[in-house]
């Protein structure tokens, strides 16, 4: 970006794409019947408030230096992981895919987020404007991965069982 008003509209894009996530992810949230569901966009919205600060300090200030994406520390797998570890097998077994709609419409904006990102990180002249985009697109790229792990276990864990482990969340197997 060479000028403060394209800064100043990619950071306003990125503020409106990140307000649309927290809000949608935090109604699904609240609506969920499946208790995996429901701390999955728990967090997810948690995120996106998180990035919210993250790029309105950037706003506010027009300064990268000294503004770090403070994503928790634990991170989107190693939350659901201890969520997982609160329920048996057994009540595992009962959760059923309460929303896919919720899921697939998540994914998207997950992607789109990612997409937004990764063309302003490639278009950034400045070496901190660069790092600051992508590290917004690493976390919205650690977000698709637990969208995309939750929903294919929950409407497809045969296959997902099934799955190389690579791919998949294996601890999900205990």
């Amino acid at each position: 970006m060479s000028t403060l008003t394209t800064m100043h509209e990619a950071l306003k894009n990125a503020l409106d794409l990140e307000v649309k996530g927290f809000e949608y992810y935090r109604e699904v949230a609240e609506k969920a019947k499946n208790p995996l569901t429901a701390e999955v966009f728990k967090a997810l919205a948690d995120q996106e408030l998180v990035h919210m600060e993250y790029i309105q300090k950037v706003y506010d200030f027009g300064l990268l230096e000294n503004v770090v994406l403070e994503e928790d520390d634990l991170g989107m797998e190693t939350m659901i992981r201890g969520m997982f570890g609160r329920f048996s097998r057994q009540e595992r077994q009962a959760w059923a895919m309460d929303n896919l709609e919720a899921y697939e419409y998540a994914k998207e904006l997950e992607r789109g987020s990612i997409t937004l990102y990764k063309n302003l990180a490639c278009e950034s002249e400045n070496p901190q404007e660069k790092a600051f985009f992508e590290s917004l697109m690493d976390a919205e790229v650690s977000h698709l991965n637990a969208l995309d792990n939750v929903s294919f276990y929950l409407t497809r864990t045969g296959d997902w069982f099934a799955e190389d482990e690579d791919h998949v969340w294996n601890w999900m197997n205990t």
